[in-house]
């Protein structure tokens, strides 16, 4: 780990940020916020011992816990060398398009806080659903006005405009000022279902890790739909997850007016070719590699214990054992080998 720190010092490396995905954030049923309006006191103590107790109950399964935080910050991190920050970033974790973008423009800002100086690099590692957070990041930050515009009109009845957050970090976007235009964002997703288009005008640098065990030689890049129960809860052809979670699988929260709404004008501005029903036969194309960026299949052991201990594949890529392996990985394929962008 002080190797692999070393090596993302030298490339410029300031900050790291994680990323947890859906069901693991603050806020998975949007019931926070429509809280916000009412008694924002209670909805921020409430998100905080929401995001504990889950930080308990998951750990570092489909999660990035305190402690892997703690563990990555110390592991590359060495005395008398400047320090790379390691930092948990947090979204409502809402398994739809109005929960996405909300964590987008989010990370933004939390991406502008963070940044210290000129032309520094920022590494953010993004599990399952985090990925297309980021996903939809690149997009705001490379989108011209008129979209950006759209975008805002279509959520502006989630948001409103007492969303500090929302409102500062749209307005530098419509005002066409580029807020990290001097920052290298390199990008790593793991696990992260095939969703949404990425921008390459809003990353520099863009790596994929997917738990994979192929079943077709002659096409390895595939994977198809469990053949039992059992092959579903040992994850026998890897991420069945990220082979779930595609467009069209969206969760809706009906008794919260505001949230359905927005969601489907979302619906209709970033995956208007999109139906529901579409969702199955999508599943049984079996794609894992995304448009853009280099995709690993990486074929994890499966695992033998309980699957809510690794989520049907899809929570091996969080859990501490695999730290050094990803790190040593990632520091390989963004910093010891030619530019990932679009491959």
């Amino acid at each position: 780990m002080r190797a692999v720190g070393r090596q993302l010092r030298s490339a410029g490396v300031e900050t790291i940020f994680l990323v947890p995905g859906t069901f693991v954030g603050d806020d998975t049923w949007g019931i926070h916020h429509a809280l916000d309006r009412f008694l924002p006191r209670f909805a921020d103590w409430s998100r905080r011992s929401l995001k504990r107790l889950v930080d308990r109950i998951m750990g570092d399964v489909t999660n990035y816990s305190p402690d892997y935080v703690a563990t990555l910050n110390n592991g590359i991190n060495e005395p008398n060398q400047s320090p790379i920050t390691v930092r948990n970033f947090t979204w409502s974790g809402m398994n739809n398009h109005i929960g996405r973008i909300a964590g987008a423009v989010g990370l933004i800002h939390a991406l502008q806080q963070a940044h210290s100086g000129p032309e520094k690099r920022i590494l953010i590692w993004g599990h399952s659903h985090a990925g297309n957070v980021m996903a939809l990041m690149t997009n705001l930050l490379a989108a011209d006005r008129n979209v950006l515009q759209q975008l805002y009109d279509s959520t502006s009845l989630y948001f409103r405009a007492k969303d500090a957050i929302w409102q500062r970090t749209f307005g530098k976007l419509l005002e066409n000022t580029r807020p990290l235009a001097k920052v290298s964002l390199d990008l790593v997703t793991f696990g992260t279902p095939i969703r949404y288009g990425w921008d390459s005008g809003g990353y520099s640098r863009l790596l994929h890790f997917v738990n994979h065990h192929p079943f077709d030689e002659r096409r390895p890049y595939l994977t198809r739909p469990p053949q039992s129960m059992f092959d579903l809860l040992r994850g026998r052809d890897g991420d069945y997850v990220q082979q779930f979670g595609i467009a069209g699988s969206n969760f809706i929260v009906p008794f919260i007016p505001r949230n359905l709404k927005a969601d489907r004008r979302l619906t209709k501005f970033l995956t208007p070719e999109h139906r529901w029903f579409h969702v199955f036969r999508k599943m049984r194309q079996g794609m894992r590699v995304a448009d853009e960026g280099k995709s690993l299949l990486m074929a994890y052991p499966r695992e033998p214990s309980r699957w809510i201990e690794h989520f049907m594949g899809h929570g091996t890529y969080t859990l501490k054992r695999w730290m050094l392996f990803h790190a040593e990985e990632v520091s390989k394929q963004l910093y010891l080998t030619p530019e990932v962008t679009s491959d």
